[in-house]
């Protein structure tokens, strides 16, 4: 989200609002927030700094689903 555009994978689509995902998620319309996002629609990870790409695939790496999708044990 960045400003009032909504996009996914690079291009911008219109069946989510801004305003809903913010509204969803707690997030102000000045924030500056990382939200990792899971299928379920819980958040996973929530924090105000910056997340390295390393550091997002490790978080995402350690869950549950993404261990049983990688074939090993929770």
């Amino acid at each position: 989200i960045a400003g009032d555009r909504v996009t996914i994978d690079g291009a911008e689509t219109r069946t989510m609002t801004a305003t809903a995902l913010r509204d969803r998620y707690g997030v102000g319309r000045d924030a500056a927030l990382v939200l990792l996002v899971g299928k379920d629609g819980g958040v996973k990870l929530r924090q105000s700094r910056a997340l390295s790409s390393r550091d997002l695939f490790e978080t995402i790496d350690a869950m549950p689903m993404r261990r049983r999708e990688m074939g090993e044990p929770d």
